[in-house]
């Protein structure tokens, strides 16, 4: 048995439908630019960032993700790696020390370097970057390609 995954990339979000083995459905939705946004929340420090939306995701998900971290004006203020995540507390460990102080609602973004259907297919496999994704069946489409077609938008092309 193997996984099967219809995804699809739009503007803005890429949804991800995967069936697992079993028969069970699974979804998520993730911006396209394949970032991970998200805001610190009470007892995250300059070593820690903490935030109870990533609770549930699967524990060291993040490990070797890169996190960008925002002043209130929306400034980059320092980039850091992640060294670990504890799923249960929804705790990033910070490669170091933040050159800033990391406050409650403090803004910040994860990056993998991995396109949004691979962070998809990820999230739903329950696999880190350091395992491979294996037997699966994906359909891909785009929202984007297609909404550039109907509207007349992009580059010309000629149909054979």
């Amino acid at each position: 048995m193997q996984w099967h995954f219809w995804i699809d990339v739009g503007g803005t979000f890429t949804d991800c439908i995967g069936r697992a083995p079993d028969g069970t459905l699974h979804t998520c939705k993730i911006l396209s630019s394949g970032v991970i946004k998200g805001k610190a929340g009470a007892g995250s420090t300059s070593q820690i960032i903490i935030d109870p939306t990533l609770i549930s995701d699967l524990p060291g998900f993040y490990r070797g993700y890169s996190i960008s971290v925002f002043d209130t004006a929306g400034e980059i203020r320092d980039r850091l790696l992640i060294n670990d995540f504890d799923a249960k507390t929804g705790t990033l460990f910070l490669e170091r020390g933040a050159k800033i102080a990391i406050s409650p609602g403090q803004s910040y973004e994860l990056t993998s370097g991995e396109e949004a259907p691979v962070i998809g297919i990820r999230k739903l496999m329950r696999l880190r970057r350091d395992q491979s994704i294996e037997n699966a069946n994906i359909r891909l489409g785009t929202t984007a390609g297609t909404n550039a077609l109907l509207e007349r938008k992009g580059a010309a092309v000629a149909y054979a």
